[in-house]
């Protein structure tokens, strides 16, 4: 793949972004060792290979895909085992507050993976494709960017891990509807509090069941209703307060609708079996 250097700042933009990048560069197999203070920033993208970066006394280990920063007068040391590819972007120094106003680099280490790596890569391969066209027209503009929806998208999960973790924050919610069912449940904060909005859970949920969050826990409320009615001799409206029906007659309903018969003949019905 095209190896290159380039000079932004020294390219006129016909359509100029807040951040203009003033170099460009992308490197194959690189070895490389070096302590250094920049007096530039720059995200550098590190897609194959692995490595160590040091920074403020601290030790962080680099394993591609990753990303990692180098801040403007700040003395640190990066080095590379055997070699790596490594796109890097570089900004002017007076770019670095617009930079963390935009949350470009609000990280509280210098350093993180690239979960949405098919994402990212479609993105850097059009960043190669323009870079070996970089004298036409307009084109200094698109890097400019590219390079910032490149950042972003290093931020992501990938499509795959959040699809994981919606799952299993949806299944944590189906756990506390089977163990909280005699509670009132808000299910717009319930879903909040897992980390998710309330349309992005309806999704999940409806690839797992074919029946509503208000339905579900409906059948968990009935199913204990039965064990009680069967095994305890617990009255009707004590039951019904305690799987969290203020109201027994609603109560009595929704039993009704669900069995197809009172709560009443449902115990009565099980009583004359067992004789």
């Amino acid at each position: 793949m095209l190896e290159f250097h380039l000079h932004l700042d020294k390219m006129k933009r016909k359509y100029p972004f807040p951040v203009p990048l003033i170099g460009l560069g992308y490197s194959t197999d690189f070895p490389v060792s070096q302590t250094v203070v920049h007096d530039k920033f720059f995200f550098s993208f590190i897609l194959k290979g692995t490595g160590n970066l040091r920074i403020d006394n601290k030790e962080y280990f680099l394993k591609a895909p990753c990303v990692f920063l180098q801040y403007p007068g700040v003395m640190m040391h990066h080095s590379s085992i055997g070699g790596w590819d490594e796109l890097f972007a570089g900004y002017a120094p007076e770019s670095v507050p617009l930079l963390k106003k935009m949350n470009l680099f609000q990280r509280s280490v210098p350093t993180w993976k690239i979960d949405n790596y098919n994402e990212f890569m479609r993105t850097f391969n059009r960043v190669i494709g323009l870079a070996r066209r970089v004298n036409e027209y307009g084109v200094p503009d698109m890097l400019d960017r590219l390079l910032q929806e490149l950042v972003l998208l290093s931020f992501q999960k990938g499509e795959e891990q959040n699809r994981n973790e919606k799952d299993e924050r949806v299944g944590k919610i189906i756990a506390y509807l089977d163990t909280h069912y005699s509670e009132e449940i808000n299910f717009l904060e319930l879903v909040a509090l897992h980390g998710l909005s309330y349309s992005s859970f309806i999704r999940r949920w409806r690839s797992i069941f074919n029946i509503s969050p208000q339905k579900y826990l409906l059948q968990v409320r009935m199913k204990q209703a039965s064990s009680l009615l069967l095994e305890t001799d617990m009255r009707i409206n004590e039951i019904a307060e305690m799987l969290g029906f203020d109201n027994p007659f609603y109560f009595s309903k929704v039993f009704r609708d669900f069995y197809g018969m009172t709560a009443s003949n449902y115990r009565g019905k099980a009583k004359n079996i067992q004789k």
